[in-house]
């Protein structure tokens, strides 16, 4: 299924990002607002405070996927869009947790299970 790209359509409308890994100096970025996480809450929330014209910055420890970053492959997936790999348990490793490290967050990566019902 091929679908609009939304981070290439947030790009296009002007976001504004920066990829701190690139960063070869310190930078002071000032706003409003400071959101840390970019999945659904953090993202909903960036959104309503802008809205109501404040500005805001969004922080997220994991890097940004286009549509045609993602190879569909399981273990490329996991490696690259879970914390830890997808290997973080609780500390006594009886549940899994299946934790997003990507913009988006765990948003990103469970999307396929809330499906439209038709």
């Amino acid at each position: 299924m091929s679908m609009n790209d939304p981070i290439a359509r947030g790009l296009a409308a002007g976001w504004n990002v920066t990829d701190a890994s690139k960063l070869s100096e310190n930078r002071t970025v000032e706003a409003d607002v400071v959101v840390i996480g970019t999945g659904a809450g953090g993202g909903t929330t960036a959104e309503i405070l802008a809205r109501q014209g404040l500005s805001v910055i969004l922080v997220e420890e994991g890097r940004l996927y286009y549509q045609k970053d993602f190879k569909m492959d399981e273990l490329t997936s996991y490696a690259n869009l879970y914390q830890e790999g997808m290997s973080r348990v609780t500390a006594d490793g009886a549940i899994a947790i299946l934790q997003g490290r990507c913009v988006g967050g765990s948003t990103t990566v469970n999307w396929t299970s809330s499906f439209r019902t038709p």
